[in-house]
């Protein structure tokens, strides 16, 4: 967090891509020059240019296939602020509950949690087709690319209030 705060206040100029996130304001009454922008990365075309189907490894479907269904997590476990550290706990009181985690590092030590390793956009398209849902717990966030995607595919998100994420209407 320090070093995010330390980057922003010592930016030239930021750019948000909401006008609701906490240290955009903040720094706004501070006359820094500042500017909302979209995320200028779309992974729309890259994911319609590959067929819809069949982009996961061999190795991934069959792994996929053991599990009845499945909740979808992107980040690394060991990324201390994607909240990792109390989803662990819950998910011991939830045997039956499988989540499979992109890339999957610091979940090694979760009976039910499949890590797939690192996957490409059309990958991770896939698999939240394919999910129950997406599930976010960081700690904080600004608006993350993943959970507009999600929406944007109809796939239900569960994530924590946090950041840009409680400027969305949670009727979505």
């Amino acid at each position: 967090i320090l070093r995010e705060l330390y980057g922003v206040l010592s930016a030239n100029v930021l750019l948000s891509i909401h006008p609701d996130i906490s240290l955009f304001k903040i720094l706004s009454k501070f006359h820094k020059k500042t500017a909302v922008c979209g995320n200028g990365w779309d992974s729309w075309e890259e994911t319609m240019m590959q067929s819809p189907s069949g982009l996961l490894t061999k190795e991934s479907e069959e792994q996929l296939k053991k599990l009845k269904d499945f909740w979808i997590f992107v980040g690394r476990g060991t990324d201390i602020v994607k909240g990792v550290g109390r989803l662990l706990p819950v998910l011991k009181t939830m045997p039956d509950f499988n989540l499979v985690a992109v890339p999957g590092d610091g979940f090694e030590q979760a009976k039910n949690v499949l890590g797939l390793g690192p996957m490409t956009s059309p990958q991770v398209r896939e698999l939240l087709d394919r999910s129950k849902g997406l599930m976010l717990t960081s700690l904080h966030e600004n608006l993350p690319l993943v959970v507009l995607e999600a929406l944007a595919q109809g796939v239900p998100v569960v994530t924590t209030n946090v950041g840009g994420l409680n400027t969305l209407n949670p009727a979505l």
